[in-house]
């Protein structure tokens, strides 16, 4: 039988209709899928796979930028210490006054001013050595000056790898009196005031010196074993003061003592790293009070070893939170890691300015 158009386009229509409810009866009937606890585990845990595999590789990139940071730093300090020497003819001391006119403090001519002190106007800190009054000591400044120090942290004398866990402290050292301050105002960067041989067998007396106090034998002379009390023996009860390096407490070292080569002796080095006892306690700008360095040390100990807790302060190690060695500013003004697995005899080789050692292998 043959159907009209009319009946035709009605049965079209029907079919389509049939059509479309029975998709949308298929698309609203079918169950909707999400995330199952399982595999919402399994995701969690694919993500703290990359994490632990990635946290790695961002730590070891920030610590690379952080010893490379360290290390130009260094190089500042150590090229501050070569300008230094070309204007004054010799190295900053370790401990001194930043006037020859400056008054003493006392008898054994405790001069306070570290080495770092020196540097400030080859440092771009040209404002605070001119707010200090050169011919007084840092205790002895005026109240205003000591406040503005202890509230000035140079970051350009601390390593961006090592947080010191306890703070500093400054007082008026004939009080005793002591006053915690921010651990910023430390310093990682101690002179290298030269070699602790341990080998005092020695006759020489210091010159200046009372009975009794003796350096070890030979030329150069290298140790300073006790104090007499006056200008010239500034050692004691914190350990003996090597006087074999560059930056040494007289500071009177120029180019032409560095026999070893300027290249192969230690300038200035990371002391940062550890248990307190291997941490500095007091600002960047004290060279010493009486017996005891601050901002200078000994090379003692090998790197990055632990110190024992009975050590002397003047023997506190040089090392760092760099893995596996730290750096060490060189009196030609580079900057060399060393790796802490070098023998203790190497390190008192560099740590000497005209020891005369071979030194095979940096």
């Amino acid at each position: 039988m043959i159907r009209n158009t009319s009946q035709v386009v009605k049965a079209d229509k029907q079919a389509r209709r049939r059509r479309l409810t029975t998709k949308n009866q298929d698309l609203f009937s079918r169950p909707l899928h999400g995330f199952t606890l399982v595999e919402l585990l399994v995701v969690i845990a694919i993500i703290g796979v990359l994490v632990a595999l990635l946290l790695p590789a961002v730590q070891a990139a920030r610590e690379a930028a952080r010893r490379t940071q360290c290390q130009n730093r260094l190089r500042q300090l150590g090229i501050a210490c070569q300008n230094f020497a070309d204007a004054r003819k010799m190295f900053p001391p370790a401990n001194g006054k930043l006037s020859p006119t400056a008054q003493k403090r006392n008898s054994r001519d405790s001069g306070n001013w570290g080495y770092l002190a020196f540097l400030t106007p080859y440092v771009e800190q040209a404002n605070v050595k001119n707010l200090i009054d050169p011919e007084f000591e840092y205790d002895q400044q005026t109240q205003a000056v000591r406040d503005f120090l202890d509230n000035t942290p140079i970051e350009e004398f601390k390593c961006p790898s090592f947080s010191l866990t306890q703070p500093v402290n400054t007082s008026d050292f004939g009080s005793g009196d002591p006053t915690a301050l921010d651990s910023g105002l430390a310093t990682a960067y101690c002179a290298v005031m030269g070699a602790n041989l341990d080998e005092y067998t020695g006759t020489d007396l210091v010159p200046g010196c009372g009975a009794g106090n003796r350096i070890s034998e030979g030329s150069p002379y290298t140790m300073l074993e006790n104090s007499a009390g006056n200008g010239r023996c500034h050692s004691g009860g914190e350990g003996k003061v090597a006087i074999n390096g560059v930056i040494t407490f007289q500071g009177e070292i120029g180019f032409r003592r560095i026999t070893d080569g300027t290249s192969n002796t230690f300038l200035i080095g990371e002391s940062a790293f550890g248990p307190p006892e291997n941490q500095g306690t007091r600002p960047w700008w004290i060279g010493a009070a009486t017996t005891w360095f601050y901002t200078a040390h000994n090379l003692t100990y090998p790197l990055n070893s632990a110190t024992p807790s009975s050590v002397l302060r003047n023997d506190v190690g040089f090392g760092s939170d760099h893995p596996g060695g730290c750096h060490f500013a060189m009196a030609d003004g580079s900057v060399q890691f060393i790796q802490e697995d070098i023998g203790l005899r190497e390190l008192i080789a560099y740590a000497s300015r005209e020891g005369s050692e071979v030194i095979a292998n940096r």
